[in-house]
């Protein structure tokens, strides 16, 4: 990231150097990290933490340490101590001689100066890592919260903070029962669905960063290319290959692909009937005159091309699926048969509320309503 994405991301707290990546130290941290020696006499570092990373236990040895906490939220802990939440305007004592670890919360950037108290014979002892159940269960963990606003900059900072403040209070408080995968999953078909290839490169390098697997993200706008449009999905897979250049993700990521020219129609009939019963057999039967193939242009190619791919499994297919019919609007009717459907491979209705509440700020009230009303039909 540039050094103005990361003052941007930080807000108004970052005014010193953001400096260049701690690679000298940066097998004791968790994630990535810059940063900006700013004194000498008495050495004070500007440190910066992206989102998750945090330090190893670690002492100071012949001097403390003083924590100038500038922008963010993040955490300090003692050994045998509780972990303090730290956020802009704190200061932490740091005794010679104390095990102790630092670093961001898991949704948030997080800065301080770090100043050394002198001493004779100073040195730091890394040691291990901090139990990554133990950073798990720290309150107030939300997770992936896409920020798509995060460079408007000074152009337009009173929207960029609307729409920060929401993703990141009750949106991200509302969406605790999906898990980081799921929010990629359906951000990922939303976002194609919409025809919004700029604000899904973004989505891409966020899910990069905070270190999500961009293989889930490419399979969703994969499969949602059966529901929007090859058109829509052509536009979503360049701005995705963009991030992925951005990032140094080589490209083309691994095949996914399970079916031949010759199986799939089998093979997609059988996951069509696996999901949503025999009733599919009726509607081959059924067809009008001269539409039967767009029942077999279903099973083959929605079915037998898509959701027999790796990478995601059904359920995360169907949820997928449905929030991009969600996202299109006016699909109430295939909603109605998808949400059964993800309901009969085993999303929960709080888990298609959750991805609902996640879509709010993309998809907008209207939409969301229509696909709440069809979620709660008896």
């Amino acid at each position: 990231m540039t050094e103005q994405e990361i003052r941007r991301a930080l807000g108004p707290g970052a005014v010193f150097p953001i400096g260049g990546p701690n690679t000298a130290y940066a097998q004791y941290f968790t994630g990535d990290c810059w940063l900006a020696p700013l004194t000498k006499d008495v050495p004070i570092g500007n440190v910066t933490f992206a989102p998750g990373c945090i330090n190893n236990w670690h002492i100071h040895h012949g001097g403390g340490q003083l924590l100038l906490v500038t922008a963010g939220e993040g955490w300090y802990q003692e050994w045998g101590k509780e972990a303090r939440h730290l956020t802009a305007g704190d200061v932490v004592e740091i005794p010679a001689e104390v095990k102790h670890w630092h670093g961001a919360a898991r949704d948030s950037w997080f800065q301080h100066l770090a100043v050394e108290v002198p001493g004779e014979n100073r040195s730091n002892e890394w040691l291990e890592p901090v139990d990554p159940a133990a950073y798990a269960a720290l309150p107030g963990g939300r997770g992936f919260v896409f920020q798509p606003a995060a460079d408007t900059g000074d152009r337009d900072p009173e929207y960029r903070e609307i729409l920060e403040r929401f993703l990141g209070g009750q949106v991200a408080e509302q969406t605790a029962v999906l898990t980081e995968r799921q929010k990629l999953i359906v951000l990922g078909a939303s976002l194609t669905a919409l025809g919004t290839p700029t604000v899904l490169e973004k989505l891409a390098v966020q899910a990069v960063r905070d270190g999500l697997d961009p293989l889930v993200l490419r399979e969703s706008i994969y499969h949602v290319g059966a529901y929007c449009g090859a058109a829509r999905a052509l536009e979503a897979l360049a701005a995705f290959d963009r991030a992925m250049e951005r990032c140094g993700v080589a490209l083309p990521l691994e095949n996914c692909a399970t079916v031949t020219a010759e199986d799939r129609m089998e093979k997609g009939f059988a996951t069509q009937v696996g999901i949503f019963g025999d009733h599919i057999r009726d509607n081959y039967k059924n067809a009008p005159e001269g539409q039967l193939h767009i029942q077999e242009f279903l099973s083959a190619n929605c079915f037998g091309d898509y959701y027999t791919r790796t990478c995601l499994d059904i359920p995360e297919r169907e949820l997928c699926t449905f929030a991009a019919i969600a996202s299109l609007g006016g699909c109430e009717t295939q909603l109605g048969g998808h949400t059964a459907g993800n309901l009969a491979v085993g999303n929960s209705k709080e888990v298609l509320v959750a991805a609902l509440s996640l879509l709010v700020p993309f998809i907008g009230y209207p939409r969301t309503l229509n696909a709440l009303a069809v979620v709660n039909r008896p």
